[in-house]
């Protein structure tokens, strides 16, 4: 096949013009915003705010992002805002500010979660199992010895609230001038397990990829563990939802680190190859899909007309998302997706049978979301050469 550089050059171009249409749209990228029409972060802490801690509050003195509460000239406690202390952790859709407050005692008596971007169902997942409540009557002395478990299936959620309390006391104690021990770095230790056991999976995917013939034979155990660790373990994969929230609020590092190498991999791989890797050797939708697929049941097959047919719809569904968010509608994107089913505790009812219902036509029909729905293979397919 003939090399065509201006052509190919045209594919990496439009959907670089088409993400940054949007971006200027939601006048925000990589957590910048385009034009300074928004309101500037404010540290203040009302009264309200401080009554769901100290119900007897009647005024605050502020100083900075430092409060303390008072009732008849008596100091109740401390209230510190996260905005201040710990400005750049990030959660799924973004900032997720916290006020932290804590008695005359330096016992932390409450966790006040401010507004933010968050997926509701995140939140309120972390509502139901107590989490915000989890570090109530510790002593900041104690904080950094106890460590809380991140939420299964709001990870980035409670990761990003976790750290912001953590550099909100490190930063009120540079105030009280109290003596606290260094952070715990355990929850780095649980990370870096997971990292490890994500790349050597990448290294299979890849040796997967290049060597087809060779490693034909861990096919099934590539699948499988794809499902397992990128899928239900980790929720690690490529989605209208995580692109559209990289492009916008920035990524994270820290928390999406395999993400971005993964995002990577599919973008430069398929530019320099013409092949596609990801939706074949890592995206665990595709392989669950592939697995339903290999049952030993009757298979449904479609010819290439009705197939090629099929495929209309996928265009067409992208490019109704594509178009909503030009236009500026919110849209909820993880619901335009089955992947949020691999977070079942999380996911609704509907996305949960709709999940359910694509590995019953993927019994019979081979990968059906990924052929004829999947707005982020789309996505993907655009950078190919053709």
């Amino acid at each position: 096949m003939k090399y065509h550089p201006i052509k190919t050059i045209y594919i990496l171009l439009f959907p670089l013009l088409f993400l940054f249409a949007i971006a200027l749209i939601q006048n925000r990228i990589f957590g910048n915003t385009f034009f300074d029409f928004e309101q500037k972060e404010s540290y203040d802490i009302t009264i309200d705010q401080a009554k769901k801690v100290f119900p007897k509050t009647t005024s605050i003195q502020s100083y900075g992002a430092f409060h303390v509460a008072n009732h008849k000239d008596q100091t109740l406690g401390y209230l510190g805002h996260s905005a201040y202390y710990s400005p750049y952790v990030r959660g799924y859709n973004g900032k997720v500010p916290i006020i932290v407050a804590m008695d005359t005692s330096f016992v932390i008596k409450g966790i006040i979660v401010l507004p933010n971007k968050e997926t509701g169902d995140f939140v309120e997942i972390l509502r139901k199992r107590n989490f915000f409540d989890s570090w109530n009557n510790i002593s900041i002395l104690e904080i950094t010895k106890f460590n809380i478990d991140a939420i299964s299936g709001a990870t980035q959620t409670s990761d990003a609230i976790s750290k912001n309390l953590h550099n909100t006391i490190e930063g009120m104690n540079r105030l009280l001038e109290l003596d606290l021990p260094h952070q715990s770095n355990q929850w780095r230790s649980k990370n870096l397990f997971q990292y490890i056991i994500q790349i050597c999976l990448l290294v299979l995917a890849l040796l997967s990829f290049f060597s087809p013939l060779k490693f034909r034979k861990y096919r099934l155990l590539l699948l499988g563990l794809n499902v397992i660790v990128f899928g239900f373990w980790s929720s690690t994969m490529l989605t209208q939802t995580s692109l559209y929230n990289g492009l916008i609020n920035g990524i994270n590092t820290e928390n999406q680190l395999i993400w971005l190498i993964i995002l990577a991999i599919s973008i430069l791989i398929p530019i320099i190859t013409n092949k596609n890797i990801y939706c074949q050797h890592i995206c665990p939708m595709g392989s669950i899909q592939e697995l339903c697929y290999k049952l030993p049941n009757k298979k449904v097959n479609i010819g290439n007309r009705s197939s090629n047919t099929l495929k209309l719809i996928r265009k067409v569904y992208f490019l109704i998302i594509m178009g909503t968010l030009l236009t500026g509608w919110s849209l909820d994107l993880s619901k335009t997706e089955p992947f949020i089913a691999f977070r079942f505790n999380i996911a609704s009812t509907i996305m949960l049978f709709f999940f359910v219902c694509i590995l019953l036509f993927s019994t019979i029909i081979n990968k059906p979301w990924c052929k004829y729905l999947c707005p982020t293979g789309f996505t993907l397919e655009l950078l190919r050469k053709k």
